[in-house]
């Protein structure tokens, strides 16, 4: 685009006010090849005329040209480097330090995920999801373990009681921040609001408030927030204090709440904010046991939540399962066959004993991809514990296995658990949700 600088330096030298050329001067006619029109801005056309048609188009290239290259100029960023074999080895030896499980009725802060947005089939709520509100005013349950739980309600708050307003903001968006529905076969966007938005700012309350249930054994509990309207009014300034807290015995939340909840000892917290594009927070939990989570409004507009789904810790033993997911109509998501992924299956035998040979066979001669491997086998024996390394190390293992050169298949598999992705990652998402709704959409029609 011409700036206003760029058209007074043309005007000053090739164009004349008509009132300063002597009347007999004035062109008899356009100079040929030159539309006068379209040389002349139109609040120019009244008052000048061309006079060096040749001239101003080549003033006029000179200033509008792209400027040229040269060596002066700074190259580009390059991208950060891998980690050395020490720095790989140092943080594996803190890893390896947290050697105490916690038991059961625990739970610590894993991390939070940015990337995964709304494609989670697969990754998150391979044991358990709850998509909330997305059949308002009930919820889609998606699950392949019956022994989870969860449900929600609002705390207590000052004047009328409240309820969980159950809310559907886009019956059908291709929004790729909103969660994929598989049992519709397309994005909706949906959520739990605490109505927070009746009310003052300053007056505390109602929060959400999230029981969930849990067997033995360990667990990934995530949470997913997206803050749809974000850019507009008093959206775009929701903050939450997200708390995870031991259920009180035998008290409901709507009991508990108002007789020693918030008494219960915080075990992990965390904060939401800026989450226009979508963020997993995830906390790991022990069981057996009741947990709460609760969303605190925070002085903000309201409080909204859009899921709430559960995992096998480490997150490894759900993608070794080769079972296909609920709803996916048979197909197979993850694109992985498990027994090709010795790095990360190593640490376990009792996967595809068989056929498990030597994890260090095809990496002898790559130091950097054995240190790797041996941190991301680490972070799984370490699941869960209160690390606050999680998500940072694994980050730090693939960026060391993939300058190492470690297969495909490995990397693919490291950048499900690790919440990364690439372009050829999300057409296989897209292209496996095409194939299962196509077969639904056939088995509706019969």
């Amino acid at each position: 685009m011409m700036t206003s600088t760029c058209r007074a330096q043309i005007r000053r030298q090739f164009w004349r006010p008509k009132d300063a050329w002597p009347k007999d001067a004035w062109p008899k006619a356009p100079v040929p090849g030159v539309s006068y029109a379209r040389q002349v801005p139109a609040h120019l056309r009244p008052q000048c005329t061309i006079r060096t048609a040749a001239a101003f188009l080549a003033a006029l290239g000179g200033l509008l040209a792209p400027p040229v290259a040269t060596a002066e100029l700074p190259p580009f960023p390059e991208p950060a480097p891998a980690p050395t074999i020490a720095e790989l080895q140092a943080l594996t030896a803190r890893v390896s330090a947290l050697s105490s499980p916690m038991g059961p009725g625990k739970g610590s802060l894993i991390g939070e995920d940015w990337e995964t947005a709304g494609d989670w089939i697969g990754r998150y709520g391979r044991r358990y999801a709850v998509l909330c509100a997305t059949r308002s005013p009930l919820n889609h349950l998606i699950e392949t373990d019956d022994r989870f739980n969860v449900s929600g309600a609002t705390g207590v708050t000052t004047g009328a009681p409240e309820y969980v307003r159950r809310w559907i903001q886009w019956i059908q968006t291709d929004d790729p921040r909103v969660l994929y529905n598989p049992v519709l076969g397309y994005r909706r966007e949906a959520e739990w609001d605490d109505h927070g938005e009746v009310r003052p700012l300053t007056i505390q309350g109602p929060d959400l408030w999230v029981s969930v249930k849990v067997p033995a054994g360990a667990w990934r509990l995530s949470l997913y927030f997206m803050n749809k309207d974000g850019h507009d009014g008093m959206n775009r300034v929701r903050d939450y204090v997200v708390e995870l807290r031991l259920q009180e015995p035998g008290k409901a939340i709507r009991d508990a709440y108002g007789a020693g909840a918030t008494a219960m000892p915080v075990l992990a917290h965390t904060r939401v904010l800026n989450f226009w594009g979508g963020v997993y927070k995830q906390f790991a939990v022990t069981g057996p046991g009741n947990f709460y989570v609760k969303v605190d409004r925070n002085y903000s507009l309201n409080a909204i939540l859009v899921a709430v789904m559960l995992d096998a810790l480490p997150t490894s033993v759900d993608l070794a399962n080769p079972a296909p997911l609920p709803w996916m109509c048979g197909i197979h998501y993850p694109p992985i066959d498990p027994s090709t992924i010795v790095p990360f299956l190593s640490g376990d035998a009792r996967m595809h004993p068989r056929r498990r040979p030597n994890p260090f066979d095809q990496v002898r001669d790559k130091p950097l991809a054995a240190a790797a491997i041996l941190l991301w086998n680490a972070l799984d024996a370490a699941q869960p514990q209160d690390s606050g390394l999680d998500r940072e190390a694994r980050i730090l293992a693939l960026r060391a296995g993939t300058a190492a050169g470690l297969p495909d298949v490995t990397l693919a598999a490291w950048r499900w658990m690790a919440g990364t992705w690439t372009a050829d990652d999300r057409r296989q998402f897209q292209d496996a949700m095409a194939a299962a709704r196509k077969i639904l959409l056939q088995s509706q029609a019969k």
